[in-house]
């Protein structure tokens, strides 16, 4: 994820070398301010350098696509295991200290119009999970009675409680290692928890403090 600058959209190059620009992730450019590499291979690091893209190639006319400075660098290592395409479809990026999540690349905003940011608790990334589970067309229920939430999506059902470590997954119970809790007025849960009981993979990328959710149809 990166800043917005002006401009038509972005050109994102990936490469295995400091020295070279390498080539553009995708044949069209990015239209926002985030991607999902998934054309990499395991335990390699890239580079990877964005451009903002000032006008469209008009090959007719002999005239090349014109992109301005550079106004993002990041270097990724990726693990053992890679996502290549097709096997996984969407992806949820969150961002610590960002308002705003990518869904397969749009961002929009977690909690729009309150500002509200993924914390980390305990060493566990809590997110105001109803913004994830919703962009993945699943439901958040909130009983304010027993303090419990209720998330349901992609044929599971998981039940936490406020400010306890009982979680029930489609009926069964178990223990998670860090409780939901409430905080600006939101309740913040355990993404890892919430997002893999709901048949999801869950990533860290520690150099840019990203956390990104993928999931199939």
């Amino acid at each position: 994820m990166w800043h917005p600058a002006s401009g038509l959209g972005y050109r994102l190059f990936r490469s295995t070398s400091q020295s070279s620009l390498g080539i553009s992730v995708t044949d069209f450019y990015i239209t926002g301010t985030s991607f999902a590499d998934v054309n990499v291979e395991p335990n390699t690091t890239y580079y990877y350098t964005v451009k903002p893209v000032l006008a469209e190639a008009r090959p007719f006319e002999g005239i090349e696509e014109k992109l301005g400075p550079t106004i993002a660098t990041f270097t990724v290592k990726t693990g053992s295991q890679v996502y290549k395409p097709g096997s996984f479809k969407h992806f949820i990026l969150m961002k610590l200290g960002s308002p705003y999540m990518s869904v397969d690349g749009v961002n929009q905003e977690i909690d729009p119009g309150r500002g509200t940011q993924p914390l980390v608790i305990s060493g566990r990334t809590m997110v105001p999970i109803r913004a994830v589970v919703e962009a993945m067309d699943g439901t958040v229920t909130w009983d304010a009675s027993t303090q419990k939430i209720t998330l349901s999506a992609r044929g599971n059902q998981v039940e936490m409680w406020l400010n306890k470590k009982d979680i029930k997954i489609n009926g069964t119970a178990t223990k998670m290692d860090v409780p939901p809790i409430s905080q600006q007025g939101r309740t913040f849960v355990p993404l890892r928890f919430a997002a893999e009981n709901l048949n999801c993979k869950v990533d860290w990328i520690n150099s840019t403090k990203e956390a990104v959710t993928v999931y199939e149809d």
